[in-house]
């Protein structure tokens, strides 16, 4: 039988289908792949990065709004995945890689007492004096050039969080802290100084709190409900709040009182609205009200009850990622479809560029042809088939080895690629890794073997085993 070294009287039929199927020449995933990289390419040239929302095109940079921030002369500037806009209240203006932003993945934004602007990126902390740019990288003492959260203590030092420890700049000279000095996770997520000068800081490790000498560190053992904390609020009450990846906390000083799933929320949270456990912003606005942006909406909480805004209610997108309380009183939140502006009555959504290409390109690039090469490739090995007419080759697993090497050294370009899918939170880049370079590198090494296997070997016989 073609595409199978089992014979006709050795297999049923629907396993001859399965077969069919599964088994993908090299051939047909050529086609596949060239269909990809085409619609990735057309994609690229007609859109530009890709969104994950598409709306009426307002000026947006991109549609997931990362950090919120307004600055003295009443601006706002949201940081994006395709760079850092801002808003007069009329008209908007992107900043990008070619303005001089470190990259155009923004994380954190801070306006310092001096009135510069510091924005952190993946590539590098940047610098704004409304004239020029500057860019700081590790060559200039940052502890990795992901920055994910800033902060200007009383004293007037600048704190970066990065993806490889917490670091100080006091204008001069950089001091970078790590799990050796203390800091519960080397990855720094939020960053907050509370009323009597103790600066915590929100890791992957749990939430570390500095007083300026020593050292604490607090996880789920102590009460925390997530060890990955997001956000840091500390109230007009002096409470402080912790929003986690997987619930939500609040320590007074003594004692923590955590909700997280799949109990019953002690705090009211929604019960129906399990993933509203994932929380990623807390604002506490002009009246009071606590505001917690989570994974299914924004929730508003006044000491004794919770309501609950969705897209329903006028919400871009339920995925929340940042939220601000402007001088107007305007309520802004960046989510994962564009940024919408809540005036206490109704909503405004604000999004770049129309448009439907991108969804099929997300849907085939990073989601259907990794997982069905993994499912492939699971099935190839299960049924032991030894054949290298088959690109999923069973006995050349070593031909992961070099893609993993290539998955590292492409991986800024890969990760150009797809990275508004995976990271926005920062905390699912080895998600992405997994998902998306390292199987399709593997099948693309894979097909270039078998291609050369066959160029090399014409006459060998592709179809019989040996």
């Amino acid at each position: 039988m073609k595409n199978s070294h089992y014979t006709d009287d050795q297999v049923t039929g629907w396993r001859r289908y399965i077969d069919k199927c599964l088994l993908l020449s090299w051939k047909k995933v050529l086609a596949i792949v060239s269909v990809w990289v085409l619609s990735v390419l057309l994609h690229k040239a007609m859109y530009g990065p890709f969104q994950d929302y598409f709306g009426i095109k307002d000026g947006l940079g991109s549609n997931s709004g990362n950090a919120i921030l307004q600055d003295t002369d009443g601006n706002l500037w949201f940081g994006t995945s395709g760079g850092v806009s801002r808003y007069d209240g009329a008209s908007w203006q992107t900043f990008t890689t070619k303005d001089g932003l470190a990259s155009n993945e923004v994380s954190a934004i801070l306006q310092d007492r001096k009135g510069d602007l510091w924005f952190g990126t993946r590539g590098g902390l940047s610098r704004y004096d409304g004239t020029s740019w500057q860019t700081f990288t590790t060559k200039d003492g940052l502890g990795a050039n992901g920055v994910r959260a800033i902060l200007q203590d009383r004293k007037g030092n600048l704190w970066f969080g990065t993806r490889a420890g917490l670091s100080r700049y006091d204008g001069t000279s950089w001091q970078t802290f790590t799990t050796n000095d203390g800091l519960g996770d080397n990855s720094v997520m939020s960053i907050l100084q509370d009323t009597d000068g103790n600066l915590w800081f929100g890791t992957w490790g749990g939430v570390s709190r500095y007083d300026g000498a020593s050292w604490q560190t607090f996880t789920t053992k102590d009460g925390l409900a997530n060890n990955t904390v997001r956000c840091i609020l500390q109230d007009r009450d002096g409470n402080l709040w912790f929003g986690t990846r997987a619930g939500l906390s609040r320590y007074d000083g003594a004692s923590w009182q955590t909700s997280t799933p799949p109990s019953v929320p002690i705090f009211g949270f929604p019960p129906d609205c399990l993933a509203a456990y994932a929380f990623c912003s807390i604002l506490q606005d002009t009246d009071g009200k606590l505001w917690f942006g989570a994974h299914c909406g924004a929730s508003r909480y006044d000491g004794a009850s919770w309501q609950t805004f969705t897209t329903k209610d006028g919400l871009a997108n339920n995925e929340i990622m940042s939220s601000l309380q402007d001088t107007d009183g305007n309520l802004w939140f960046g989510t994962c479809g564009g940024v919408s502006r809540y005036d206490g009555t109704s909503w405004q959504t604000f999004t770049t560029k129309i448009g439907l290409v991108p969804n099929a390109v997300f849907i085939l690039g990073t989601v259907l042809i990794p997982l069905y090469f993994l499912i492939s490739l699971v099935y190839t090995v299960t049924r032991k088939m030894e054949r290298d007419q088959y690109l999923l080759l069973s006995r050349r697993t070593i031909l992961v080895i070099p893609a993993v090497v290539l998955a590292v050294l492409l991986h800024n370009v890969i990760y150009g690629l797809f990275y508004e899918h995976y990271t926005r939170a920062g905390g699912d880049e080895a998600v992405f890794m997994i998902l998306v370079p390292v199987p399709l590198l593997y099948f693309i090494v894979s097909l270039v073997y078998t291609v050369i296997r066959k160029v090399v070997k014409p006459g060998e016989k592709q179809d019989q085993l040996k």
